[in-house]
């Protein structure tokens, strides 16, 4: 009976998978390792530590002017500053009247009785050339060329649009530490362009008067144009040229 049951036994372990018939595990075969795929960077530029960057040169006051240095409205001239009736006022860039400027200052004197200029207009610049092609892009956009008439004793002659009269030359100012550079004096049409659509007679005391006079001068010792005018009704050159060769409308004095 029990030989019965052993030989029993052994049929259903067999059968069942029991022990010492119990059926080996499955080996899982080995997962692939995939190849990555190429990949494309760009290799960064590592940018200088302030350590071992590079200064940028600095260009001489004559060269560059002080107004990338120095805001226009620490450098106006006392002619200016110092009667309370005057009024300047840093311009926003979209009031500019050229590309590249450093700044660009108003100055309101149309309350001081005393003067025959109504507006000077600054435009400071960050290099002479750049102060020098808006000085010649205004001669240009008024009809008016170098070397033209005097602006020392106001022999003028005719531009080229035939309504105005104007002079340009170079002057040495002695008593601005001998400075020298390039003026004109403009008499005539009171749409006189200042640069950018900007126009004389856009200013308030300038929207209705015949006739405007205007002297617009290079101030190389702070890569600057000067521009002061007079919208008196009555010609005025004479009076605002008096200023400008006495020293009255240059940067820093």
């Amino acid at each position: 009976m029990v030989i019965v049951l052993v030989i029993g036994y052994f049929g259903v372990a067999a059968l069942a998978g029991f022990f010492p018939f119990k059926a080996a595990a499955a080996v899982a075969p080995p997962t692939p390792t995939p190849t990555p795929l190429p990949t494309f960077t760009s290799t960064p530029t590592p940018s200088p530590s302030s350590s071992t960057a590079k200064p940028s040169s600095s260009a001489s006051s004559s060269a560059t002017g002080s107004p990338s240095l120095s805001p226009l409205g620490n450098l106006l001239p006392s002619h200016i500053t110092a009667n309370t009736a005057d009024s300047c006022s840093q311009e926003p860039s979209d009031a500019d009247v050229a590309s590249g400027e450093s700044g660009e200052e108003l100055c309101d004197l149309t309350q001081n009785r005393d003067v025959a200029e109504s507006y000077v207009l600054y435009a400071g610049f960050p290099t002479e050339s750049l102060a020098t092609t808006y000085f010649n892009s205004v001669l240009t956009a008024n009809g008016m060329k170098v070397t033209q008439g005097s602006c020392h004793n106001l022999t003028l002659v005719t531009a080229s649009d035939g309504s105005s009269q104007y002079c340009e030359n170079t002057y040495t100012a002695t008593n601005t530490k001998s400075s020298s550079g390039s003026d004109f004096v403009f008499t005539g049409n009171p749409s006189f362009a200042l640069g950018d659509s900007n126009a004389v007679s856009s200013l308030n005391v300038c929207s209705d008067v015949n006739s405007v006079d205007v002297l617009g001068f290079t101030d190389p010792t702070y890569a600057a144009v000067g521009i002061a005018i007079s919208c008196l009704g009555t010609e005025q050159d004479q009076e605002v040229n008096s200023a400008f060769l006495a020293g009255d409308f240059f940067l820093g004095s």
